[in-house]
């Protein structure tokens, strides 16, 4: 199978993720097991996505965005959360998002926010917390 992505110097990607044609993905950047990325989106350098996270089609995370799929860690993996990211959404650097959270498509999450919500689709969101 053919690499149809970008990955920058020092990306560490598990072998069960998913990434499709078309991305890119920032330098110290990791990429957990189960994770799902969609076509022709961009995540910055420094990024967290953990397993179980799933990213739409033409979505923009920012460096530094963070993710989580553990409330109270440490817990069993059986207690772990899918974060979603719909097509289209728009995440601005350093960005938390808790577990669990749905951030509906076309949503834009202002830089440096925690996000503790799910986020409806194309609004636009920001702040401790978002």
């Amino acid at each position: 199978m053919s690499k149809n992505y970008i990955a920058w110097d020092f990306v560490n990607i598990f072998p069960t993720a998913e990434i499709a044609e078309g991305c890119s993905i920032g330098a110290y950047t990791e990429v957990g097991n189960l994770v799902k990325i969609g076509k022709n989106s961009r995540i910055g350098a420094y990024c967290f996505l953990c397993e179980g996270v799933e990213i739409g089609e033409g979505c923009f995370l920012g460096p530094r965005v963070t993710t989580s799929n553990d409330m109270y860690p440490p817990s069993p993996k059986e207690r772990w959360m899918k974060t979603i990211i719909e097509d289209g959404a728009r995440i601005g650097a350093s960005v938390t998002i808790l577990p669990g959270l749905t951030l509906g498509a076309g949503c834009l999450i202002g830089a440096g926010s925690v996000v503790t919500h799910n986020v409806p689709a194309g609004e636009r969101w920001a702040g401790v917390p978002a």
